[in-house]
């Protein structure tokens, strides 16, 4: 998945992708963490870690 975001521009849209943090524009390191991302905008907003609330 790493490879797939590295070598492809990301679609356009609202939606949430499971990253840690960015290198320039490449998504890296993935860790469980969801973030919404707008079209090719840098991650704007941490939204939640999904398994750990269906845990609750």
């Amino acid at each position: 998945m790493k490879e797939f975001f590295n070598n492809q521009p990301l679609p356009s849209g609202l939606y949430a992708v499971k990253i840690d943090r960015y290198e320039g524009d490449k998504l890296v390191n993935n860790s469980g963490r969801y973030y919404v991302k707008i079209e090719n905008h840098q991650v704007v907003e941490f939204i939640k870690d999904l398994q750990q609330e269906s845990l609750d």
